[in-house]
């Protein structure tokens, strides 16, 4: 469980801290895009977080940095790290030991939402290309941009994926009206 006021991330297991570019959130080459609205969302989950810490950790439970989450801004950055804070997540299983315990469920589900209409889009460089499954590595000489998108889960009932079903027997999150009226007034008929 993590502590009362800290927020645990875990990076992947590939990703060292000593070498990791992280978190460089005034990098002009790093940029976090979002819908307008979810401002106003991030405003109201903005009580649940204010006066946190996220700690972030890295291989073997190593310490990297701490972010603290102050009053007024939850930022597209802490809302990424806030939702996308397990290691790996391939079975849809919510670390919520993660969370301190006076974070409800609902809000964290919220967090894991919102995140799904957030785009990372980064410009960086790189010196070849292909590799797998052939194993010809080509030179690259171009800037290569990356974009991530955090997709919808589907592997359990309270996972993001219920956004787009319909059933009065799915848990629900703080933000679900809210990211419904703003993206899912489409009904669609089979």
């Amino acid at each position: 469980m993590a502590s009362r006021r800290t927020i645990r991330v875990d990076l992947r297991s590939d990703i060292r801290p000593s070498t990791a570019v992280l978190l460089r959130s005034k990098d002009d080459r790093i940029k976090i895009y979002a819908p307008s609205w979810v401002k106003e969302a991030q405003a109201l989950l903005l009580p649940s977080f204010s006066g946190h810490t996220v700690s972030i950790f890295g291989h073997r439970n190593q310490f990297f940095k701490q972010i603290p989450i102050g009053p007024k801004q939850l930022t597209l950055t802490t809302l990424q790290l806030l939702s996308r804070n397990e290691c790996s997540n391939t079975s849809g299983a919510i670390a919520y030991d993660n969370y301190p315990s006076g974070i409800p469920k609902s809000t964290i589900l919220a967090t894991k939402d919102l995140v799904r209409h957030c785009v990372i889009i980064g410009k960086t460089e790189t010196v070849a290309y292909g590799g797998y499954p052939r194993g010809s590595v080509i030179p690259q000489v171009d800037p290569v941009y990356i974009l991530d998108l955090a997709a919808l889960q589907f592997q359990k009932p309270w996972n993001s994926g219920r956004l787009v079903l319909y059933n009065k027997d799915l848990p629900t999150g703080d933000l679900d009206e809210l990211i419904f009226s703003n993206t899912g007034n489409i009904v669609i008929f089979a």
